[in-house]
């Protein structure tokens, strides 16, 4: 192996290593923001347990449930139930999208 190679592979492992810790210490989130078709709907707090039911301009819906810091996705009026079915998210950045209805359940600080 040439020094050059061995450069490459340390920094290629570095790299690895930094994007494992970035993923793993993600703070967790403090609000949920809920977007209609990229608009701002409203923002709920994930610290105040909560069912809430999110309506569309053309009346389809969807019930978000936020406890224990957990934001949770649990009934839709949507045919493919993707949202309902994505599994519970808890820090910053995390998603939960429900294309049909274009709603975003997006976690921030």
């Amino acid at each position: 192996m040439k020094k050059g190679d061995i450069i490459l592979i340390g920094i290629g492992v570095a790299l690895l290593a930094f994007a494992i810790v970035f993923i793993l210490v993600r703070p967790k989130a403090v609000y949920v923001a809920v977007y209609e078709d990229g608009v701002l709907m409203d923002r709920y707090p994930l610290n105040k347990d909560t069912e809430v039911t999110i309506r569309t301009k053309d009346g389809h819906w969807n019930v978000m449930q936020i406890k224990d810091g957990t934001l949770n996705v649990i009934e839709a009026d949507c045919p493919n139930q993707i949202c309902v079915n994505t599994v519970p998210v808890t820090k910053t950045g995390e998603s939960i999208l429900c294309l049909p209805h274009k709603i975003s359940f997006i976690l921030e600080q």
